[in-house]
């Protein structure tokens, strides 16, 4: 009688289990997994909307910017980057370095260029979420607005003094979106 009532009893329980999953799964159907194209434009997957990407005020730097007139000579031939190189050939001609933003990195990570040399950086979002651009260490700091998907900015500075100034999106740091700067 006890091996009776302990198979019922068993039974009983695993029908319990069996309708409350049933209740379950038809109230918490599962989530369906979404396949983006890989062809898709990133500008159909941002995050925010324009008009959020608008509203955000991202805060005034803490130092002020230093920005004088200067002029390279004509004998100055290249510059280069870890991966970016480019030439100054005339007077009036300032150095112009491309950064790529992507998910969670820059391309390229390290830069050398000249203290107190204005130099004219092109930071290109080719991610999927909006970023922002932040140069800084103990005597220097400048910031970008926040740049949508698919868009870029300039951004027009010269480092003070020689060197190393770390570069880094605010928003995600934390990720190990960084890198650096060495003015020589």
């Amino acid at each position: 009688m006890d091996n009776l009532f302990k198979i019922l009893a068993s039974i009983f329980l695993v029908l319990i289990i069996l309708g409350l999953g049933i209740i379950y799964i038809k109230k918490n159907p599962p989530v369906e997994n979404v396949y983006l194209p890989s062809n898709s434009p990133p500008k159909e997957f941002s995050l925010f909307s324009p008009e959020e990407i608008k509203k955000i005020t991202p805060p005034t730097p803490t130092k002020p910017l230093i920005i004088t007139s200067l002029t390279t000579s004509a004998t100055e031939t290249s510059q280069t980057t870890s991966t970016e190189s480019f030439e100054t050939t005339t007077e009036t001609e300032i150095p112009i370095i491309k950064i790529i933003t992507k998910e969670y990195k820059f391309e390229p990570n390290l830069i050398k260029v000249k203290a107190g040399e204005k130099i004219t950086l092109v930071i290109k979002n080719e991610g999927l979420t909006p970023h922002d651009f932040k140069i800084s260490n103990d005597r220097f700091s400048i910031k970008t607005d926040l740049i949508p998907p698919g868009e870029e900015t300039k951004l027009d500075f010269i480092l003070p003094q020689k060197g190393e100034y770390e570069f880094y999106c605010t928003l995600h740091l934390d990720k190990g979106m960084k890198g650096k700067i060495i003015a020589e």
